[in-house]
């Protein structure tokens, strides 16, 4: 009945960790290594349209496309390709929420920018020419979306789609980030002395920061003493921590969990079903995405009666939703606002 849900399993390895699967390890190992290393059937979890999920999209593919090219002419060719590609496979979210042109998109624009100014910009530490840095332990790995060196000097810029301030105060993680990439290049050159830090928004924000060795030294000694402590809370599963579960929308698939509260039968005692359909478009209310599907089938599991609140062929504003290989698993932890 349940072949088709996704689970998080707890036969785990830690491995080499970039900077966000690193911060989620912090709270929950399982969780935090679910989403590259468990992937069992389709996406998990979703990645949900939104337009800050398309600027995201189109930044990183232009800056990975400028590391590669030599001429600013290669990358305007290759950002109109890409501009009429995305627009293809979001044609219904974007028209669904009158979004127009992407070209129109002040981001965009910010983003083909950022990406012609750092052409033949970009270096790298490593004989293969690649972008990505690499602790010399093999414990950590990150590629900054630009690094220069110069000298004994090094120089990180780092964008973001959204905004970098919270009540006027910059986002802590948007500074330790750049500080985990800054690390990460003093591993590979202890020699360098200096580091510049440059935050800046697709929106127009901009921070600056910096760094030096000895800061980064300490910086190193930290997320390495994490990072043991992340292997003993998986070799051990203490890392479990019920709050944390009770905010993890991975949790009805997750094995850790299932084990720890002593729920064996928590998929049936939660109320779980496959909704099959299509994401048409995506609202933003409360803080939360909410999908609209447009169901075409819906699986019962054989407990939870779902007849009387979905019926096929109508929309649904849904969140919280979890995917997998043969449509949405509705939890306990979804809701939907109505039709």
């Amino acid at each position: 009945m349940y072949m088709d849900i996704p689970q998080i399993k707890s036969d785990l390895e830690v491995g080499t960790l970039g900077y966000y699967e690193y911060r989620s390890c912090l709270i929950c190992v399982f969780g935090g290594l679910s989403n590259n290393k468990v992937l069992m059937s389709g996406e998990f979890p979703e990645s949900i349209p939104s337009k800050q999920l398309i600027i995201g999209n189109i930044f990183h593919n232009l800056m990975d496309f400028a590391r590669k090219c030599s001429e600013k002419s290669e990358l305007i060719f290759y950002a109109n390709q890409l501009f009429v590609q995305t627009e293809r496979e979001y044609f219904d979210f974007i028209k669904n929420n009158k979004l127009g042109s992407i070209k129109s998109w002040s981001e965009v624009g910010n983003s083909l920018r950022a990406a012609i100014n750092s052409v033949s910009k970009a270096q790298s530490l490593f004989e293969n020419n690649s972008s990505l840095l690499v602790s010399k332990n093999n414990r950590f790995r990150g590629v900054p979306d630009l690094y220069v060196i110069n000298g004994d000097e090094v120089f990180i810029r780092e964008y973001k789609s959204s905004s970098l301030f919270i009540d006027g105060e910059i986002k802590e993680e948007y500074i330790d980030q750049v500080k985990y990439y800054a690390y990460l290049i003093y591993d590979n050159c202890l020699e360098l002395k200096s580091f510049k830090c440059e935050i800046k928004s697709l929106k127009g924000e901009f921070f600056e920061v910096f760094f030096s060795q000895s800061d980064l030294s300490d910086y190193g000694s930290q997320i390495n003493t994490s990072y043991i402590s992340i292997q003993n809370a998986l070799s051990r599963s203490n890392n479990f921590e019920f709050d944390n579960c009770i905010r993890c929308s991975k949790k009805v698939v997750c094995d850790e969990y299932i084990s720890k509260t002593k729920a064996e039968d928590i998929r049936h005692s939660q109320p779980v079903f496959v909704l099959k359909g299509v994401v048409s478009s995506v609202l933003s209310k409360d803080s939360s995405n909410l999908l609209i599907i447009d169901a075409h089938e819906i699986i019962f599991n054989g407990i939870f009666d779902v007849g009387n609140t979905f019926k096929i062929g109508h929309k649904y504003v849904i969140y919280n939703l979890i995917k997998a290989n043969r449509g949405y698993l509705y939890t306990s932890l979804s809701g939907f606002y109505g039709r």
